[in-house]
């Protein structure tokens, strides 16, 4: 073989592996442009998943009770939308100030999905809270921090006690069981398990916007109203005094322009969250027989008062917001237990807490 055609086959040797190196160049850079965009893509599509998950807090925080899906939201180079559920990845219901979000972005041909359980947070966190004055009378036991501002008053034979572990599931944050007060006098004659604190500290009490209560009832009776017997679930508003005679209501609440009498009995499973579970305008709030409340108890003029040998239990908070209001009993027992998931939370004002977050899928399907 001549010069000539050696150095010919060695030229088109040098081609064809150049060509192949070039080749596998464009490949590779072809493919590391496809990884970077899929990343991208991705990256892109977690932040939409994150951006759908804070719009549907703010709306929670505006509406409890908004949980429609949102429909695809378009958002820079994607979309993102949200369901929100008040049932666990089991299909078990969860808390009534509790609900699952499960939010998915999309960019780029990239999907990423994240979900979350949020929890409202109440307005108050004790068992008791009052205004200008709160008088604890004999019978009296509040398992919980009580707050008053104002003075206090814990009469002989009244409680101020650790939450009792037998509730279930018990609240670690309710373990505290002090009176805080911001007057100038606190007169403890019974048991205060805790401290007793004068504060100069000032909390929101909590507020029932009757006229709202009205228009989104149920049902809105006449005063002078009896109620007796399984009543339907729903929210009751009496236009004046009413009369729980032997009641049960499951899942709803009794609010009133005036005094609510309770006779023979009354058991209360829980109010629609967001509102109260039992609540006055005027009057008291007076028990003869058993009654078992789950929810605020809101005094708004002259307390709670039990007759003679009457029991009531309340899991949530009492909330006594008039200057003469107090919780007194007449030989009775009246126990109050901090419960959070019973009590309306802050629409309006903050939206509510993440206290569960995981992502439902790989987290760069760069398959």
């Amino acid at each position: 073989m001549n010069k000539r055609a050696t150095a010919l086959i060695f030229s088109l040797l040098t081609l064809i592996i150049l060509g192949i190196l070039g080749g596998a160049l464009i490949f590779r850079s072809v493919s590391e442009k496809q990884v970077a965009d899929k990343y991208i893509g991705s990256s892109q599509a977690f932040w939409l998943a994150e951006a759908g998950i804070e719009k549907a807090r703010s709306q929670l925080s505006l509406d409890w009770f908004s949980r429609s899906p949102s429909g695809d939201v378009t958002f820079g180079k994607g979309t993102y939308s949200f369901v929100i559920y008040t049932t666990d990845n089991q299909g078990l219901t969860l808390p009534r100030n509790r609900l699952r979000i499960i939010s998915t972005g999309i960019s780029q041909g990239a999907t990423r999905k994240i979900e979350v359980i949020v929890e409202d947070i109440p307005v108050v966190e004790q068992a008791v809270v009052a205004v200008t004055k709160v008088e604890l009378k004999p019978g009296i036991t509040v398992h919980g921090d009580v707050y008053v501002d104002g003075n206090a008053e814990v009469q002989a034979g009244a409680n101020i006690v650790t939450i009792d572990d037998s509730v279930s599931p018990p609240n670690p944050n309710a373990y505290n069981a002090d009176l805080y007060y911001t007057g100038t006098t606190a007169t403890i004659d019974g048991t205060v398990e805790g401290n007793v604190i004068n504060t100069t500290e000032e909390i929101p009490m909590p507020t029932v916007d009757f006229v709202n209560v009205q228009t989104n009832a149920d049902f809105v009776l006449p005063g002078g109203t009896t109620l007796s017997g399984e009543l339907t679930d729903g929210v009751y508003y009496i236009t004046g005094d009413v009369t729980l005679d032997g009641a049960t209501l499951n899942d709803g609440s009794i609010v009133s322009d005036g005094k609510i009498e309770i006779k023979n009995g009354f058991d209360h499973g829980g109010p629609p969250y967001g509102f109260p579970a039992l609540a006055n305008q005027s009057g008291t709030i007076e028990i003869a027989g058993e009654a078992t409340v789950k929810g605020l108890v809101y005094c708004g003029d002259s307390g709670i008062e039990l007759k003679t040998g009457s029991t009531m239990i309340v899991y949530g908070t009492v909330a006594a917001v008039s200057a003469d209001a107090e919780l007194k009993t007449d030989e009775g027992s009246l126990d109050v237990y901090f419960k959070a998931e019973y009590l309306p939370g802050s629409p309006g004002q903050e939206p509510p807490r993440i206290i569960y977050w995981k992502e439902l899928q790989n987290i760069y399907p760069l398959e």
